[in-house]
């Protein structure tokens, strides 16, 4: 198959090629003396190559033309480099069919088709082998699929881990921040003003307890004045006696109560003392230390702070630690407060009054003040709601009896103005109440006669202006001159006066002198 055949232009028709039938292509049979010039066999006559399908033919028509003989086909090189004698592209399906069963066997005096056979297969290897890649490539990436997923965060902490641990092998160990030293003077700074916080709790609550206690120490005092009076009016002298009456029963019963309430309060005071006078105690003594921490040796600090922190916890102030302690029996105290209300009684003043005194308070008590100038008795309750009311004023021009205690609470009263002159006489006690009072003008013209115990009373107080021009007698003129030189503004009657001049002429300093006045 050395030599090339060259086709003859002349040898087609001008007309061009026509269509063969199955009858042309069965008498094609390729010559084995005639060699295609690409190293095929066969031609149709006249030297044209042209393409024809070559069906696969029965393998019991290839037996009986031929005895077959196997064939032995040295590698894949020489089939690709034959193509199909027929002349159709590699690939095309008309190739496919036949060449599974040209492998089988090739007739042995046609070798020509052995190669022809070759080149049918290059399309189904070239497919197989596509296959076979796309399968691969899927199989693979099936696989990855499947495999677990790593956490690249993970990762990437391990590769920092790596990268990290021997760098700060190479660098030193810094020393961790420890606790400040026990004699660090802005530690104790933040600890004593941590101390000074609780003792400030500490004080308001007791504060709060205080008050709380003479809440209901007044409330005993109101119903012992009340109770007294009605011993007085009904005559009642024994405590069995008191039991029976649904009045007195009440009242003493109330007594009790309130009592034990106030002696139960007791408990939380003294706790609370305590511990601001231990509070106080740590304090101050940490702060000596610290002064001298300069010239003194073997101060503990350590141990101070344990104690200052023992003590903070401790002196919290808790419902537990405030709960005010257990109430003494009911009956305990029956005898001790008959006893009161009996001496009450005796000294209490019964009048026709009364009744209508006991409506005015209740109308005060209610926050109408319309009557107060009718009353005649200040009783503890009345002189309770007086101060808790928003008058700047009070006249009780009426009024002729007043208890200390009534004093005492009517002190408490935030007004300007207080008008008393219906009072003809003033206890030693109630002055000294009423010298407590933060007002600014007393009137108490209705008194003829001033105890020299009454009118030192009444010298300490820190008012403006005392009005006296009841006065008919001498006596305690002397505390009232020191009064009026020490600021104060004093009206008394012509001859008061004058004899308050002659003590003020011996020796003492005038009223209203430079630098002696209060305001």
């Amino acid at each position: 198959m050395t030599e090339a055949l060259t086709a003859d232009k002349d040898a087609f028709p001008a007309e061009g090629f026509q269509a063969l039938d199955t009858g042309d292509l069965s008498d094609m049979v390729p010559s084995p003396g005639i060699d295609r010039p690409d190293g095929g066999a066969g031609g149709p006559p006249g030297g044209e190559e042209v393409p024809v399908a070559v069906p696969d033919a029965p393998a019991e028509s290839r037996t009986a033309e031929a005895p077959s003989v196997p064939v032995e086909v040295s590698g894949i090189e020489g089939a690709a480099s034959s193509e199909n004698l027929s002349g159709q592209a590699l690939g095309d399906p008309a190739d496919a069919p036949g060449a599974a069963s040209m492998l089988k066997e090739v007739p042995a005096d046609e070798p020509a088709q052995a190669t022809r056979v070759l080149a049918a297969m290059r399309p189904v290897l070239k497919i197989a082998f596509c296959i076979g890649a796309v399968l691969c490539v899927a199989s693979g990436i099936w696989l990855l699929m499947r495999q677990p997923q790593a956490d690249p965060a993970a990762g990437r902490s391990r590769a920092a881990q790596e990268l990290t641990i021997p760098a700060e092998e190479l660098r030193p160990a810094r020393p961790e921040p420890g606790p400040p030293a026990a004699d660090d003077h802005f530690a104790w700074e933040a600890k004593l003003r941590e101390v000074d916080a609780l003792r400030h709790t500490l004080l308001a609550k007791k504060e709060e307890i205080l008050k709380l206690q003479q809440n209901y120490q007044d409330g005993v005092l109101e119903v012992e004045e009340e109770a007294a009076r009605l011993i007085k009016r009904t005559g009642i002298d024994t405590p069995a006696q008191a039991l029976k009456h649904r009045q007195l029963d009440l009242a003493l019963k109330s007594i009790q109560r309130r009592q034990a309430y106030r002696d139960g309060l007791e408990k939380p005071l003294r706790w609370i003392e305590l511990g601001s006078e231990e509070l106080l105690y740590l304090k101050r003594r940490a702060i000596i230390d610290l002064q001298l921490k300069e010239i003194a040796e073997h101060i503990d600090f350590k141990s101070n702070r344990l104690q200052i922190d023992s003590a903070i916890s401790k002196y919290q102030p808790t419902a537990e630690r405030l709960a005010v302690g257990t109430p003494a029996q009911v009956n305990a105290s029956l005898d001790g407060v008959w006893k009161r209300l009996t001496e009450q009684a005796r000294l209490a003043t019964v009048s026709p009054g009364d009744q209508q005194d006991q409506e005015i308070i209740n109308e005060v008590c209610s926050g109408h003040l319309g009557r107060l100038s009718e009353l005649t008795n200040l009783t503890l309750r009345a002189a309770r709601c007086l101060a808790e009311s928003g008058a700047m004023e009070l006249f009780m021009n009426r009024l002729s009896r007043i208890s200390p205690a009534a004093a005492k609470k009517l002190g408490e009263w935030p007004g300007q103005w207080l008008c008393l002159n219906g009072l003809t006489r003033l206890p030693p006690d109630v002055a000294r109440h009423l010298s407590g009072w933060t007002g600014e003008r007393i009137s108490l013209n209705g008194l003829s006669e001033l105890p020299v115990e009454a009118a030192a009373a009444l010298a300490g107080w820190k008012g403006r202006q005392l009005e006296l021009m009841g006065l008919r007698t001498a006596g305690g003129l002397e505390p009232l001159a020191q009064w009026e030189a020490a600021g104060g503004k004093l009206y008394v009657p012509d001859g008061i006066r004058k004899a308050i001049g002659q003590i003020g002429a011996k020796g003492r300093p005038p009223a209203n002198t430079p630098g002696s006045g209060r305001f």
